[in-house]
C-alpha cells in the first residue's frame, strides 16, 4: 500500500497547503484593507489636529486676520508673523507638507490668504491666488466642520484636511488647509506588505513542516479502519474502481481476495473477539503482502485484499501462502489467556479489468468465499462474473 499511501499523502498535503494559502490570502487582504484604512485614518487625524490648532491660533486674533483680508498684502507684518508661525508648526509636525488658508470668493472659487511656504519656493501660493472650490471646502463652509480627503492634483498625491476659521459671531472667515504627502501612507503600506509577506512565508513553511510531520498520522485517522489498521470500506470501493481501470489500461490481471477468520466455536461468544481476530489477521497479512497490494476492511467480519498484475495460477499460490501465514501465527485473545490458532477462509476473484465492474468482481469474490466455506477447502477461486 506504499504507493497508494504516498499518493494520498501528496493529495492531503496539496489540499491542505492550498487551503492554508487561500486562508492566508484572505487574511492578508483583510489585514491590508483594514490596515490601509486605519493608517489613512491616523494620518487624516494628524492633519486634522494640525488644521484645528492653526484655526484656533488664527481665531485668537480674528481682528488681525480680518484686517489682513482687506489688504491681502504679502508685505504686511501680520502676514510675515503668521507665515513664521505656520512654518514652525509644519516643521514641528514632521509629516505635514503644506499649511495654508483660503477664503471663499463665490460658489466655485476660493483664493489663498496665508501660506507657510517661503516666497522663493516653487510651491508658494501668494495672497489672492485663486483655486477651484472642491467638495471638502464646500462642506467646511456650509457645515463649519473639518473635512478630509485623499487628493491627487498639481500638488501631488495628498491627504488633505480643512478646518473652518470662525469669527466671534460664528461666521466662516475661511478655511485652514493641511496636506500630508501620500508617500507617508505608501511607506507604512510597504512596511505592512513586508510584514505580511514575511509572516505568510513563515506560516506556509511551518504548515508544510507540520503537515510532513503529521500527515502519516492524519492519513491513518482518515483512511484506516480503527479496529484493523486496514483501509476503510469506503476507500476500498474507490481504490478497487481505480485499480480495475488501471489493469484494463495496461492489460494486466487483477485479483480480489475476501478473507474471513474462522474462529473456534468456543471463542466466538467472547466480547469483541471478531474485531480482535480481524486485527490479528490484518497484521499477519501486512507482513506478507507487497507494497502495492491494497488491504481494506470488508464488512463486519472480513478483509479484502486487492492484488494487481497476477494470474489465476499465481494467485492460488498467494492465497495459500497467506492462509498458512495467518494460521502459523496464533492470536493472543486475552493478556493471560491461551493463544488461539486461527484459520481463515479466502474467496478469490480474478479478472482482466475489461469485462467486469467493481461490483461484479466483489460479487465473484464473495461467492468464492462461500464456496471455500462450503467445500472446506479454505481457498476458492472464480473468474469475475464466472460460476
Amino acid at each position: 500500500m506504499d504507493s497508494m499511501h504516498k499518493r494520498y499523502k501528496r493529495r492531503l498535503i496539496t489540499v491542505a497547503m492550498v487551503a492554508v494559502v487561500a486562508v492566508l490570502a484572505l487574511l492578508c487582504f483583510l489585514a491590508y484593507f483594514f490596515g490601509k484604512r486605519d493608517i489613512q485614518g491616523q494620518l487624516e487625524s494628524s492633519a486634522t489636529s494640525v488644521a484645528v490648532s492653526v484655526a484656533q491660533l488664527l481665531m485668537s486674533d480674528t481682528d488681525g486676520y480680518k484686517a489682513f483680508l482687506k489688504t491681502m498684502d504679502a508685505k504686511d507684518p501680520y502676514y510675515k508673523k503668521m507665515q513664521r508661525h505656520l512654518a514652525a508648526i509644519k516643521e514641528e509636525s514632521g509629516i505635514v507638507r503644506y499649511i495654508y488658508t483660503e477664503r471663499k470668493l463665490d460658489e466655485k472659487t476660493t483664493e489663498y490668504v496665508l501660506d507657510a511656504e517661503p516666497p522663493e519656493s516653487g510651491d508658494y501660493s501668494p495672497p489672492g491666488k485663486q483655486e477651484a472650490m472642491d467638495p471638502e471646502k464646500v462642506a467646511v463652509f456650509a457645515k463649519k466642520k473639518h473635512a478630509s480627503n485623499m487628493t491627487n492634483n498639481e500638488w501631488g498625491r495628498l491627504i488633505t484636511t480643512y478646518a473652518p476659521i470662525l469669527d466671534e459671531t460664528g461666521q466662516v472667515l475661511g478655511v485652514v488647509g493641511v496636506d500630508i504627502e501620500g508617500r507617508h501612507l505608501d511607506s507604512q503600506f510597504r512596511r505592512i506588505n513586508i510584514a505580511l509577506a514575511v509572516s505568510s512565508l513563515v506560516i506556509v513553511c511551518l504548515s508544510l513542516v507540520s503537515l510532513l510531520g503529521f500527515s502519516d498520522a492524519l492519513l491513518g485517522l482518515i483512511l484506516k479502519d480503527r479496529a484493523t489498521g486496514a483501509l476503510t470500506k469506503k476507500l476500498f470501493e474507490r481504490e478497487l474502481g481505480s485499480r480495475i481501470l488501471h489493469s484494463a489500461k495496461h492489460r494486466q490481471m487483477l485479483a480480489l481476495m475476501v478473507v474471513e477468520p474462522d474462529l473456534p466455536k468456543a471463542a466466538q461468544a467472547a466480547d469483541g473477539i471478531h474485531n480482535k481476530a480481524l486485527a490479528h489477521v490484518s497484521g499477519a497479512i501486512k507482513e506478507y503482502i507487497r507494497p502495492d497490494d491494497c488491504l481494506a476492511r470488508y464488512g463486519d467480519r472480513g478483509l479484502a485484499l486487492i492484488v494487481a498484475n497476477t494470474g489465476a495460477t499465481n494467485i492460488k499460490d498467494v492465497a495459500e501462502r497467506l492462509r498458512m501465514a495467518v494460521e502459523a501465527k496464533p492470536m493472543q485473545s486475552e493478556p493471560d489467556g491461551e493463544a488461539l490458532k486461527l484459520a481463515v477462509n479466502i474467496g478469490v476473484a480474478v479478472g482482466d479489468g475489461l469485462s467486469h465492474s467493481p461490483e461484479e468482481l466483489a460479487d465473484s469474490a464473495e461467492r468464492a468465499l462461500a464456496l471455500a466455506k462450503a467445500d472446506g477447502n479454505a481457498v476458492a477461486i472464480l473468474r469475475a462474473g464466472g460460476r
